[in-house]
């Protein structure tokens, strides 16, 4: 299937929306992020992204992995850089959305930064008293 159709398509299904954090001056922390992966992650982090589109509530278990912070989960992507990203359900509407927070990697299984999933939380935090914090989540290029 042609690569921009498939794009159509899961923007059309888009039930559930994605958000990225911004920062205070309005840079997309996710998307520079994101675009600063090597193709074969960005690519394989933008289909778990689709999946998490698609499917919101009803992931499969091996999409979204738990953290020592109850509100923060992190996407898991494998491959020569093990790329970690952070986010949490709502945290506006937090039956309906997600919102992604924070970009890591992990080495011998310790995230860098080490105190990733406590950004995240604290991210989180800002965008409940400050909604325009975020924007609609693009995919990756």
């Amino acid at each position: 299937m042609n690569p921009s159709v498939y794009h159509n398509i899961v923007m059309d299904l888009n039930l559930w929306p994605v958000y990225d954090f911004l920062a205070r001056r309005g840079s997309n922390l996710i998307k520079e992020r994101g675009d600063g992966l090597e193709t074969v992650e960005r690519a394989k982090l933008n289909a778990k992204i689709d999946l998490l589109r698609m499917n919101g509530a009803d992931l499969s278990p091996e999409l979204l992995s738990d953290t020592n912070i109850p509100t923060i989960k992190k996407i898991r992507v494998k491959g020569r850089v093990a790329v970690r990203l952070m986010l949490c359900r709502g945290p506006i509407h937090v039956h309906d959305e997600f919102t992604l927070l924070m970009g890591a990697v992990e080495k011998d299984r310790k995230l860098i930064p080490s105190n990733a999933e406590g950004i995240a939380e604290e991210r989180r935090l800002v965008v409940i008293a400050t909604q325009s914090r975020r924007t609609e989540h693009v995919r990756f290029r």
